[in-house]
């Protein structure tokens, strides 16, 4: 049994030896192919030259990713420039991502050193290995980028204005009296003027037309007219400094015929602003208020006027009297 034993312990010894050599060759190898296919330019050109089937990892690694990289960005380029749903825009993000990870893994060298003939004639390339390819799906990448990162603003845009839009509503119910509603009034206008400004072909033009169309809604029935009729808010405004110069000058004991004309034309004008405001116009109403009590005091200076004149008339008539006294006993 000892030879026997002897025997099977030589040949496992050999057999281990066979295998031990085969790994290490394998592994030299492996290495060598390695560092052939490393990304040195003065390592891999003279491997182009004297052993290119050396390079067909590199090859392969290349042609794999401006494979995936094409596909992602053609993926990316429908679903940012023809968008349906801001969706559309984050899978759209993610894939744009992918290509320019595997377009940034290719290399920016000169292939026409390399022969990919062979590894072509296996895997049937799409491409022709050179660097012009790689730096037009890297622009193009770039230019989607771009396309995107304005999207996402104006999407910003677009939230931030229909976030104003709902707090101006909210604002406006919460007013009781004229004078808070006109600021908010003019800002609700221009947030919607903003939507406008949002409208175009992208996805979020179409969405700013669908929330200005909402908004103009709302807007009209909150208060009452279209987001695009101005106010007279300035005519009011206008009108209540006039009557606030006439109001001024009132004060006092007396005042001469020219002053109560000068005041009484004060009335006259602050009544001719608020003529202005328009019968369609919603502040129509509150003006015919403001009319109403600009004429009757328009009417107490106009009453004033009179009995100034009759007093100046009878005081003149007195003093003729008292004239022509005097000269009745002189004589």
């Amino acid at each position: 049994m000892a030879p026997f034993f002897q025997s099977m312990t030589e040949s496992v010894k050999t057999t281990w030896k066979r295998v031990k050599f085969i790994g290490i060759t394998i592994g030299v190898l492996g290495s060598g192919l390695a560092i052939a296919n490393l990304p040195i330019p003065f390592i891999r050109q003279p491997i182009a030259r004297q052993a290119p089937f050396l390079l067909i990892p590199s090859l392969m690694a290349w042609d794999h990713h401006y494979r995936e990289g094409t596909v992602a960005l053609e993926q990316a380029e429908q679903l940012i420039q023809q968008a349906k749903h801001p969706d559309d825009l984050t899978l759209g993000d993610r894939q744009l991502k992918m290509a320019q990870q595997h377009l940034n893994a290719l290399p920016l060298e000169d292939f026409s050193q390399y022969d990919a003939s062979y590894y072509c004639s296996i895997r049937s390339c799409s491409w022709r290995f050179s660097s012009q390819e790689i730096q037009q799906r890297r622009e193009s990448a770039a230019r989607i980028e771009a396309t995107l990162v304005q999207e996402q603003h104006l999407q910003s845009q677009l939230q931030q204005t229909t976030d104003s839009i709902a707090e101006d509503q909210v604002n406006y119910q919460k007013a009781t009296t004229e004078i808070q509603k006109q600021p908010i009034v003019t800002q609700w206008q221009q947030d919607i003027q903003q939507l406008e400004a949002l409208s175009s072909n992208t996805l979020t033009g179409k969405l700013a037309r669908v929330e200005k169309a909402k908004a103009e809604t709302a807007f009209q029935h909150t208060t009452g007219f279209s987001h695009d009729q101005k106010r007279s808010g300035n005519l009011i405004q206008a009108a209540k400094q006039f009557a606030l110069s006439a109001q001024t000058m009132t004060k006092g004991a007396s005042h001469s015929l020219t002053e109560w004309q000068t005041i009484l034309n004060q009335w006259s004008s602050a009544i001719a602003q608020v003529e202005s405001v328009p019968l369609d116009n919603p502040d129509y109403i509150p003006a015919q208020k403001v009319l109403a009590d600009y004429q009757q005091q328009r009417g107490r200076v106009q009453v004033r006027m009179e009995q100034e004149r009759l007093a100046i008339a009878q005081l003149q008539t007195t003093e003729v009297q008292i004239n022509s006294l005097v000269r009745s006993y002189s004589g």
